[in-house]
């Protein structure tokens, strides 16, 4: 059972260190998508329509900056072409992640009081993980639905 744990740990490991460049690229347009959703979220917020739901807000933000992450990834990270099939992989990615970033932010800024631009960045973090790995063996994959079967075969023993 040890041994089986630590095949698992090296080929994460392995796959992490062959991944590393794309990561870096992909981390880089999530900085930059951080920076564009604080700044618009904030202009919005506060100076735009102060008086609006700031979760509402958030939400069309999240959107707009969605959009423009998959136009990123998809020429810089993931060198691939757009195509309908990658539009629709990566629009069903996004609602998912737009619906746990704002079950997220509701919980972070309406429930628990934080400081809305602090549960946008801790939001980011978690939802990056998420998004990557559900962009890189998911939306710009050439067979994504292989990882599928390769999910289910290991968590359901049949």
């Amino acid at each position: 059972m040890a041994s089986s744990w630590n095949q698992k740990w090296q080929q994460l490991v392995n796959t992490a260190k062959a991944e590393q460049k794309r990561l870096i690229r992909y981390v880089c347009i999530g900085f930059s998508s951080l920076f564009l959703t604080t700044g618009l979220y904030y202009l919005l917020s506060t100076v735009l329509f102060p008086q609006s739901s700031r979760t509402l807000l958030y939400v069309l933000v999240v959107i707009l900056v969605s959009w423009l992450n998959y136009e990123a990834n998809s020429y810089f990270t993931f060198e691939k072409k757009r195509s309908v099939a990658t539009i629709v992989r990566f629009a069903t990615i996004a609602v998912i992640a737009t619906i746990l970033n704002t079950i997220l932010f509701w919980i972070g800024y309406e429930l628990l009081h934080l400081w809305d631009l602090l549960v946008i960045v801790l939001n980011c973090g978690i939802v990056t993980l998420f998004t990557f790995s559900s962009h890189r063996l998911f939306t710009f994959h050439e067979n994504p639905w292989r990882h599928l079967a390769r999910l289910k075969s290991a968590f359901f023993k049949e």
